[in-house]
């Protein structure tokens, strides 16, 4: 039984073996994840971990009945960029649907949960927004121009920008709450900071003008989001069922 792996172990894994990839030109598929965690010496979740950051950046695919996959030739774009790039390529402006989650595994050749962490990213960067009745939506155009700056080193990578943010959340939250929503996204750090305003007093109407929404929008999608303060919430209430029957 493998002993617990040190937080980011995972992502020296997917180093390593994206190194492996490359200089093995001939490679058609990874070892077995049983053969991956004994050269390791890891657990299965970390090895999935690893493979997932891989198969993200489009180097590897799973493959049923084969494992995974190396992926060779043609596209070499990852995932998030194939995804991002379907708005152009597919001509879509703000307040268009996009693809559902089906029709890009399809697309793509990729699982869903592969899908999913691209979408969530989307989401985090103000790309796509899930609307109610209509799916996910686009509401904001992505520059075209960022991978080539990312390439001149100008600025950091979106999908280099998730692994430190999912590596960060390891480090800075409890056991418990690493596997929860708690801060999935780069982007919660915008719902931490306008639900610790409303926690503080400020009101909805200046917490909506500090952050450029509209005060229906902050009341409608923040005001009940405040972690643990439900409690607070009833004690107040019975407080004052209290203080009345006193009177």
């Amino acid at each position: 039984m493998p002993e617990a792996s040190p937080r980011g172990t995972y992502l020296v894994i997917a180093e390593a073996l994206r190194s492996e990839v490359q200089a093995q030109r001939g490679m058609e598929t990874l070892p077995s994840e049983a053969h991956l965690m004994d050269s390791h010496r890891v657990s299965r979740n970390t090895i999935r971990r690893a493979l997932k950051v891989l198969e993200a950046d489009g180097v590897v695919e799973s493959a049923p009945g084969i494992g995974w996959r190396v992926v060779r030739g043609g596209d070499r774009r990852s995932l998030a960029e194939r995804m991002t790039d379907v708005i152009q390529e597919d001509s879509l402006s703000v307040g268009d649907a996009y693809p559902s989650e089906s029709k890009l595994c399809e697309r793509f050749g990729a699982s869903r949960t592969a899908v999913r962490r691209v979408l969530a990213q989307m989401e985090g960067n103000g790309v796509l927004a899930t609307v109610h009745g209509k799916g996910r939506t686009v509401c904001a155009l992505p520059a075209h121009t960022a991978r080539s700056e990312h390439e001149r080193g100008g600025v950091v990578g979106s999908s280099t920008y998730w692994r430190v943010w999912e590596e960060a959340r390891e480090y800075a939250l409890p056991p418990e709450r690493v596997d929860s929503p708690l801060a999935g996204r780069p982007y919660d750090l915008r719902h931490a900071c306008i639900t610790r305003w409303l926690n503080a007093g400020v009101p909805i109407a200046e917490v909506a003008r500090r952050v450029g929404n509209s005060p229906e929008v902050i009341h409608r999608r923040y005001h009940g989001c405040i972690d643990g303060h439900e409690e607070l919430a009833n004690a107040k209430i019975e407080r004052s069922l209290y203080q009345e029957g006193d009177d």
